[in-house]
């Protein structure tokens, strides 16, 4: 697809996704009154913007520098590595950001049918003790990126937790700002068609159906 034609349907997708929006935060409305825990856990979701679709959009096809960092194992990531011709996917953490935490078992499962196909990483604006911390916790089948100064962060433009990039050899092929079942199918195509293979279906029991980001980088 070529560059424009994608922005077009971003844009549409965004004037698409502002009446889902509406939809969810008027169901959410109407949850009955429960623990106080529990009821501030359903409140606090944060949904993605018409903005934000448009702004990941005009990233497509966007060269990027090399990058590098220490991974929480201790080990230097540099991409693009030595090889080149697999896409890498991005996964941006927030520290202590509870949707993070929910969205990270979503990720493993997609790193699981496309582990030979494609690279995996996280990025935490955190220490290297941090981005160890998380992984372990959360059980991170591959590596988590400690970048403290918001370095890598701020050079794909995320926002909040839950964005995702998918990185060609030297440039942007496309960048999601937030999780939900039907993007997590459309980033398995993205990489099924950057590898030449067929889509694998994939397991999106429990994603949300409304596109939903996480905490701000800025809190």
């Amino acid at each position: 697809m070529r560059h424009g034609s994608r922005r077009i349907l971003t844009v549409v997708a965004a004037l698409a996704w502002a009446a889902l929006l509406w939809l969810a935060n008027h169901e959410k409305s109407e949850i009955p009154a429960r623990t106080p825990a529990l009821a501030k856990s359903a409140i606090e979701r944060h949904y993605v913007t018409p903005d934000q679709l448009v702004e990941c959009g005009n990233l497509a096809d966007r060269r990027v520098e090399p990058f590098s960092a220490i991974a929480h194992d201790g080990v230097a990531f540099t991409w693009p590595g030595a090889d080149r011709a697999r896409p890498l996917v991005l996964v941006f953490i927030k520290r202590d950001c509870p949707c993070s935490v929910e969205f990270e078992p979503y990720f493993h499962r997609l790193f699981e049918r496309y582990l030979d196909v494609a690279d995996f990483a996280g990025v935490i604006d955190a220490s290297l003790d941090s981005a160890r911390a998380y992984a372990v916790a959360n059980k991170v089948p591959y590596r988590v990126l400690a970048d403290p100064d918001r370095t890598i962060i701020m050079r794909f433009e995320a926002k909040q937790g839950g964005y995702v990039a998918l990185l060609g050899v030297r440039n942007v092929d496309t960048i999601w700002p937030g999780c939900s079942a039907e993007m997590m199918r459309a980033l398995g195509r993205r990489i099924a068609d950057k590898g030449a293979i067929a889509e694998r279906p994939i397991d999106v029991s429990g994603m949300p159906t409304v596109l939903t980001t996480g905490c701000p980088y800025t809190s």
